[in-house]
């Protein structure tokens, strides 16, 4: 029913590559058309790849309902964690 709502994030059968199918470490794989997202030609790949993580950390951080110049504790520095706290900073 979420899927067919138009939330995938909900999906029961949620997965993605290199989990449900081979790609996610490859240099290169291909993909459905509809999973993809076009972006400016100028804009450098390695910094439109960064499109999704930084999403992710700006949602967190929105739904955080510390005070401003709280403090904050951030379990893990990937590169979500890293953006969450360079958005806190």
């Amino acid at each position: 029913p979420a899927c067919r709502a138009g939330l995938h994030n909900v999906c029961a059968t949620l997965g993605f590559v290199g989990e449900v199918c081979d790609g996610g470490f490859a240099e290169e794989t291909e993909l459905p058309a509809r999973l993809l997202l076009r972006h400016d030609p100028s804009l450098d790949p390695a910094i439109a790849a960064m499109a999704e993580p930084l999403a992710v950390a700006l949602h967190a951080v929105r739904r955080l309902s510390a005070p401003a110049g709280a403090p904050v504790l951030i379990a893990g520095c990937g590169p979500i964690g890293g953006l969450a706290a360079l958005l806190l900073s």
